[in-house]
């Protein structure tokens, strides 16, 4: 059986200590803030966050960008080179181009290294939703599965990840064009939070409407409470965007639910938090 290391993009939120043990290769995602672009490796402090959502709550709007091909083909031609071969779980290739970047990065290395694969997975999720499947991904290579075993069975478990969460600020989904202005602004005078998910193609959509954070987070509760595996060995991951005191009371009613479940708390990079604003709180968990 070939070597291979996993992989993923700083979109995945994951805990950088949890993945670094594992031996996992971080891949940095880009983002832009007044024309300076920066480099988001996954493992910054929460004190760079924190800088980084009081710049947006001040009113700056950075937007992201795909990683283009050269760069996974420089991140990943060492490995390659050994004849390690590189899974890699993508951030959803319809909430981003880096999914296709990926692809075209497969096919350029293949020629270069016969011996050792690239394979990209559209994990059709983000934040603690990859997470979710990052710790899948990893028991199955610990349990002894190969390259190609570990990708087909990851394809099928994606369908048994729910990513829900509520944003703050509407702004930002005004940006994106899932609101309108007009939405947005009696919205905010209402103190209207759009509870999101993201569905089984990927792509994200506003599918409930709560007035105030405790009501929203209750709705997320109650949707864990109604599709969560209770038994899940995987963890459940609360991301959020520079609300850290909602985001431990929302997990304690998580573990109050569930005693047995393993929650990660993690503030929310850049690449997500440019598009869901500050303040935002997200859940990742196993479905049954």
């Amino acid at each position: 059986m070939n070597e291979y290391l996993i992989c993923i993009d700083a979109s995945c939120d994951a805990i950088p200590s949890v993945a670094q043990n594992k031996q996992i290769l971080f891949l940095p995602m880009p983002y832009t803030i007044d024309d300076e672009t920066f480099f988001c490796k996954g493992t910054e402090s929460d004190e760079e966050l924190e800088d980084f959502y009081l710049q947006v709550k001040t009113g700056k709007m950075p937007t992201t960008s795909q990683i283009p091909p050269f760069e996974f083909e420089e991140a990943v031609s060492p490995y390659l080179e050994k004849g390690v071969s590189v899974l890699y779980l993508c951030l959803s290739g319809s909430l981003s181009s880096t999914y296709q970047s990926a692809l075209t990065a497969k096919r350029n290395l293949k020629e270069k290294y016969p011996n050792a694969d690239f394979i990209p997975v559209d994990s059709k999720l983000a934040t603690g939703g990859i997470g979710v499947l990052l710790d899948r991904a990893i028991v199955n290579k610990k349990n002894g599965l190969c390259l190609e075993e570990n990708a087909a069975d990851l394809s099928k478990f994606i369908e048994k990840i729910a990513v829900y969460g509520f944003v703050f600020d509407l702004s930002h989904l005004k940006r994106g064009g899932r609101i309108g202005a007009a939405t947005a602004m009696i919205g905010a005078m209402l103190n209207i939070k759009p509870v999101l998910k993201i569905t089984p193609a990927g792509s994200l959509e506003v599918f409930d409407k709560q007035r105030g954070d405790k009501k929203a987070m209750q709705k997320l509760l109650d949707l864990y409470k109604n599709q969560a595996n209770m038994q899940s060995d995987l963890s459940v991951y609360i991301t959020e965007s520079n609300n850290s005191e909602a985001a431990e009371y929302f997990a304690a009613a998580i573990q109050s639910v569930n005693p047995n479940a393993k929650i990660i708390v993690k503030r929310l990079t850049p690449i997500i938090g440019a598009h869901l604003g500050a303040g935002s709180i997200v859940i990742a968990f196993e479905k049954n």
